[in-house]
C-alpha cells in the first residue's frame, strides 16, 4: 500500500506573461515532479541498500539542508535530542547534535544496533521473513547508537531493561 506524503505547493502568477506561458496549473505539475524526483531518488538509495520503501517510509524522513552555500537532500534519521543521522548515495553524516535513538514500544527488551542503516535492514528483514522465532505480542524496543562514540548515552537507559540483545558490528 502505498502512503501518501504531505506536500505543500506555493504557486503563484503575478504578470500577464506568466498566465499565458506558466499557468498555475502548469507551475502545480512541475513542482508535483520534483517532489516525487526527490523522493524516487531517496528511495531509489534505499532500495539498493535493501531496504523496503513503507519501512523507510515509517522510520525516516527527507531531509534537506544548505552546507556551504550549497543545497542537498538526504534520507534522515532523528535522535532524541533533535539531530539527524543523514544519508544518501554520496554523504553519509549528520545534523548535530549526536546522539542514541530510542525507539519505545512498551517492551521489556531492547535490541541494539550501531547504525540507522541496521536498524532499517533488521526491520526489513523482519517484515520479509515473518515468524523467525520472533515472540508474539509487542515488538522490542530499539536503541539506534548512531556511533559506537554513544554507548555510554545508551547505558542508563539499557538498565530498565529486563533484557538486551545487541546487534552490532565486528
Amino acid at each position: 500500500m502505498k502512503k501518501n506524503t504531505k506536500c505543500y505547493i506555493y504557486t503563484r502568477v503575478s504578470t500577464a506573461i506568466q498566465v499565458e506561458g506558466y499557468s498555475l496549473e502548469a507551475q502545480k505539475d512541475k513542482l508535483r515532479k520534483y517532489a516525487e524526483f526527490w523522493c524516487a531518488v531517496l528511495l531509489g538509495y534505499l532500495k539498493e541498500r535493501g531496504i523496503l520503501p513503507e519501512i523507510a517510509r515509517e522510520a525516516c524522513k527527507e531531509v534537506h539542508f544548505q552546507n556551504k552555500g550549497k543545497w542537498y537532500f538526504a534520507v534522515g534519521f532523528a535522535n532524541r535530542s533533535g539531530g539527524y543521522e543523514i544519508r544518501n548515495k554520496y554523504l553519509k553524516g549528520s545534523i548535530s547534535p549526536k546522539e542514541i535513538t530510542h525507539i519505545k514500544n512498551g517492551s521489556d527488551r531492547c535490541i541494539v544496533v550501531e547504525g540507522f542503516m541496521d536498524y532499517l535492514s533488521y526491520l526489513t528483514l523482519k517484515a520479509t521473513h515473518p515468524g523467525n522465532g520472533q515472540p508474539k505480542g509487542n515488538g522490542p524496543d530499539y536503541i539506534v547508537l548512531n556511533s559506537v562514540s554513544n554507548v555510554g548515552k545508551a547505558i542508563p537507559v539499557l538498565k530498565e531493561y529486563k533484557s538486551a540483545l545487541c546487534l552490532l558490528d565486528n
